[in-house]
């Protein structure tokens, strides 16, 4: 995917995509053969695909090339019209499987990665074998940290998305608790090599989190862990989350859950409310309340409010948010948002 290089063509249409800047407004600029994917006559797009009234996933009527348009959620403006390579094509698909899916995961263009994760979160395939192909990957010789980062961030929609009563299994964590022990971490300066092994720390807490729920109070203590792996990994694992010691946690006693803070911040609260959302998902649940999904719309929202990014009034972490959205587009396409949510969970959404 090149915004710069085209595929060879001859398309009057698409070579005549404006050379400045056009705003959602002016949508009408765009080429006239472009329409939403929606009204594909033969492909028809997975629900992890970005789509709407000209934004997301398009495509030309003339010579069938997809177009990915990025809106800024701030300005409205296209800030990247990228066209999308034909082996790309397959990630847009309903049918799009995980052996197609894997490579573009480690390999693809960054723009993809929120409809890559999407895919991870709401996509049907096996948990286990995504799982282990994405820590696989966190194990390589030659490892940058925005592969770490994306990789982390994918596991975590593996664990967000897996099914009701279904184990990811993963058969070697090392890669996970070597994570950050490792001092060989590529990266283009020293300060992006400081926030991404950062953001690499916060996805892996979340990631632990959510496959050992129980050891940091979430659910009952009679629930199974989310992910199986070695007794050694998990401990391990779960060591470097509480404290980011090495030597082997000290438990509850089995079937005592540890205790959950008695006043929990406000990242805290509103993960705890995630988990508890996930869980209800899992178990088939028939309505949620707006009081119940409040928190999340905010977290969502309130990422990209312009004002507010100047001085926050707490940080929710890329990770939880990312998790908040999850969620809400898991409730929009299970028919779960109340109706007096829709608006506001449609707004927050809209802002991604």
């Amino acid at each position: 995917m090149s915004s710069d290089i085209r595929q060879e063509r001859v398309c009057r249409n698409c070579d005549a995509l404006p050379k400045v800047r056009v705003s959602h407004a002016e949508s009408h600029r765009l080429p006239a053969s472009w329409r939403p994917i929606d009204e594909h006559p033969s492909l028809r797009p997975g629900p992890w695909v970005p789509r709407g009234d000209m934004k997301g996933v398009v495509f030309c009527e003339a010579c069938g090339t997809l177009w990915l348009l990025f809106l800024d959620p701030a300005q409205d403006y296209y800030t990247d019209v990228i066209e999308l390579s034909p082996e790309l094509r397959e990630i847009v698909s309903v049918d799009a499987r995980l052996d197609q899916i894997l490579p573009l995961a480690v390999s693809s263009d960054s723009l993809l990665q929120l409809m890559i994760r999407d895919w991870f979160a709401l996509a049907d395939y096996d948990p286990s074998a995504a799982a282990d192909g994405l820590v696989c990957a966190l194990g390589r010789e030659v490892l940058s940290t925005r592969l770490a980062v994306r990789l982390l961030d994918f596991l975590a929609a593996v664990l967000a998305g897996a099914g009701r009563g279904r184990t990811v299994v993963v058969g070697d964590a090392t890669p996970l608790v070597e994570l950050l022990r490792r001092d060989d971490f590529l990266a283009l300066d020293d300060v992006r090599r400081a926030s991404e092994i950062h953001e690499i720390k916060r996805l892996l807490a979340g990631v632990a989190r959510a496959a050992f729920g129980t050891a940091f109070g979430f659910g009952s203590s009679d629930e199974q862990d989310r992910m199986q792996t070695s007794s050694e990994s998990r401990a391990a694992l779960i060591a470097m989350v509480a404290g980011g010691d090495t030597s082997p946690p000290v438990l509850a006693p089995p079937g005592v859950a540890p205790q959950t803070p008695a006043t929990p911040g406000r990242s805290e609260g509103v993960e705890n409310l995630v988990c508890e959302i996930e869980d209800l998902l899992r178990a088939g649940a028939s309505r949620v309340t707006a009081q119940e999904i409040a928190p999340i719309v905010d977290v969502v929202r309130e990422f990209w409010d312009i004002e507010r990014s100047f001085a926050p009034s707490w940080d929710p972490g890329l990770a939880l948010y990312r998790r908040c959205r999850d969620v809400l587009l898991a409730l929009r396409y299970s028919g779960l948002v109340p109706d007096e949510s829709e608006r506001a969970v449609e707004e927050a959404l809209a802002a991604c």
